[in-house]
């Protein structure tokens, strides 16, 4: 009984060797199947340009009286918040400047009869004020920098040609086709900001006018200095006053500098928010025709181990749409987009391992499996704000079958 078996296990063997031999005369086999691989593409979104806000908020003017000035001559008339100083209203035209105040309060000096000069100098103050506004923009940039890596399951078919065989150990070429497809995106990103901010600037402003003195008396003639009973008087222009005896023009007892007072407060408000979100989507296919030289080994009857390696020549499409919209309040103010389609032509190459096990009798079925590297230069394309650096170098994996003519 066991020599029966033996028998038979070595007819066997002999079936095998035989059947291989006649394959290896035809030397032509096709394999297809499916590859698994990462696409890798890295987005980066640069901020846009500053816009313009002017449709987004409304100017506001200036307000109140704001810096009147004081009066040099006989011939202005000034109006502030609380008086009048003006043109000279005496009798005789001296080029004297008139006052009126609203309130008694605002000429200082000592108790006095009305109608009265005064025998020690005084003053008489104004106000104004006022409101200004400036606006400024602010502009900051955020760009942003991310990656989208897709893996994807593409077809291939491989024709080889075996070109050397002995016992276990055979030589050949072939070359392949594949062909992928994947979509990225960058999704919306915040990129920018712009800001305006209204500064409002109230100034106050006192004006002080010096009264003259009339030491001693005042010599004939002289104007009544301020008026109680009608809240009204006289600044004396030194350059005009010289009509009475014993005083000089300028002379500092009757006449002092005007002169202006101010202090002002700023706050700031934040009055638009314009924010600037951008998104890149990136459509690409790509087929990949490698060319390779393998060595196979046949480590059972049943069993063969491969080595392949060469170039690898990439036709690389792709569709880059890009679009930045301004928002404001969570609405569309501005927008743009863009869009670049293109096909480059890119040699790489690749490394693999590859597994193959017999499913019939004779050898011509067999399913394979394996894995390896394939390198391929990357390049970035560009749409508007947009830019992808676009990398198909993987790990790649692949299963199928292989018929052998």
């Amino acid at each position: 009984m066991k020599r029966k078996l033996s028998f038979r296990l070595i007819l066997v063997g002999v079936s095998v060797l035989s059947t291989d031999a006649s394959l290896a005369e035809s030397g032509w086999s096709v394999s297809a199947g499916l590859q698994t691989r990462q696409v890798n593409v890295g987005f980066q979104l640069a901020a846009p340009s500053a816009i313009s806000a002017a449709g987004a908020y409304s100017l506001r003017r200036a307000a109140g009286l704001g810096d009147v000035g004081v009066a040099t001559s006989g011939t202005q008339f000034l109006r502030y918040e609380d008086g009048t100083v003006g043109v000279d209203l005496s009798f005789f035209k001296r080029g004297d400047t008139s006052f009126s105040v609203s309130s008694a309060s605002q000429v200082v000096f000592g108790d006095q009869p009305p109608g009265a000069d005064f025998a020690t100098p005084g003053t008489v103050t104004f106000h104004s004020s006022g409101i200004a506004y400036e606006y400024a923009t602010l502009f900051s940039a955020t760009p942003y920098e991310g990656e989208d890596n897709e893996v994807v399951l593409s077809p291939f078919i491989e024709l080889r040609r075996e070109l050397f065989r002995n016992d276990r150990l055979s030589a050949g070429v072939s070359v392949g086709w594949s062909w992928l497809q994947s979509s990225h995106s960058s999704g919306w990103q915040n990129v920018a900001s712009l800001a305006v901010v209204e500064t409002a600037t109230r100034t106050n402003y006192t004006y002080v006018y010096d009264l003259p003195a009339s030491a001693g008396g005042a010599p004939t003639g002289f104007p009544p200095v301020y008026d109680n009973t009608s809240s009204t008087g006289v600044i004396v222009d030194p350059d005009a006053y010289n009509s009475f005896g014993g005083f000089s023009p300028g002379d500092d007892e009757f006449v002092r500098s005007a002169r202006t007072l101010r202090n002002g407060r700023s706050s700031d408000r934040l009055i638009v928010l314009l924010q600037a979100r951008s998104r890149a989507d990136l459509k690409l296919n790509a087929q990949v025709l490698p060319m390779l030289a393998d060595i196979r080994w046949q480590a059972a009857p049943r069993m063969a181990l491969s080595l392949l390696a060469g170039p690898t020549l990439n036709v690389i499409h792709h569709r880059l749409n890009s679009r930045t919209d301004w928002l404001l309040n969570g609405r569309r103010f501005a927008s743009s987009e863009a869009s670049d389609s293109g096909t480059r032509l890119t040699v790489g190459g690749t490394l693999r391992a590859l597994v193959s096990v017999a499913l019939s009798q004779d050898g011509r079925w067999s399913f394979e499996a394996g894995g390896g590297y394939d390198w391929v230069p990357a390049h970035t394309v560009s749409a508007g704000h947009a830019t992808a650096k676009i990398d198909l170098s993987s790990w790649v994996g692949s299963a199928g079958f292989r018929y052998v003519f």
